[in-house]
């Protein structure tokens, strides 16, 4: 299968997932063990490592910013409110490409949630939008692909509009270094 079929049907798969939690009441992340009081809704599961890597710092997944390396944590309850920061030049699964804000008429202080859908398509769009200047290749023919977070209904609540769009290898292999302008 091309990596362009695998995307096709990663993306159906992960539609599916995320649909199908939303119907069944509540706001969960699509790795099935998230709770109403998450900070992020993801777009798909994660292989989580057995430990902390190495000189890894536990961080809250909000207070990650562009350039830092990360992997999940093993705590199944908090996997997506926290992350094992480390040092981008040791192995690491994902890397921050860009930190957005939330943009339109609902995303000031107070506004009302605007809905899983909206804000994921916004996330997911603009995230897509900036991958090739950061790798230097399109992401249809890149052995990278494309994960975000976005606010759930909880932390928009709480005055959260942070979009996180990271790389990480499509064979779940770990990276080293930063993968600006790698053209892989």
């Amino acid at each position: 299968m091309t990596n362009g079929a695998k995307r096709i049907v990663m993306t159906g798969l992960c539609a599916l997932i995320l649909t199908s939690l939303i119907s069944c009441g509540g706001s969960r992340s699509a790795d099935s063990t998230a709770t109403t009081t998450d900070t992020y809704l993801t777009s798909a599961s994660t292989t989580v490592p057995a430990g902390p890597p190495a000189g890894a710092e536990l961080v809250p997944m909000k207070d990650l910013e562009q350039g830092a390396c990360f992997d999940p944590q093993s705590d199944a309850k908090s996997m997506t409110r926290a992350v094992w920061q480390v040092n981008c030049e040791e192995p690491h699964s994902y890397e921050i490409y860009a930190e957005l804000t939330f943009e339109g008429d609902t995303s000031g202080r107070g506004a009302t949630y605007p809905g899983v859908p909206t804000v994921q398509d916004q996330a997911e769009r603009r995230c897509y939008e900036l991958f090739e200047a950061f790798v230097g290749v399109r992401w249809s023919i890149s052995d990278l692909d494309i994960r975000t977070w976005w606010p759930s209904q909880t932390s928009w609540d709480n005055h959260d509009r942070k979009i996180l769009c990271a790389v990480t290898p499509m064979d779940r292999s770990s990276l080293k270094g930063s993968q600006r302008s790698s053209k892989r």
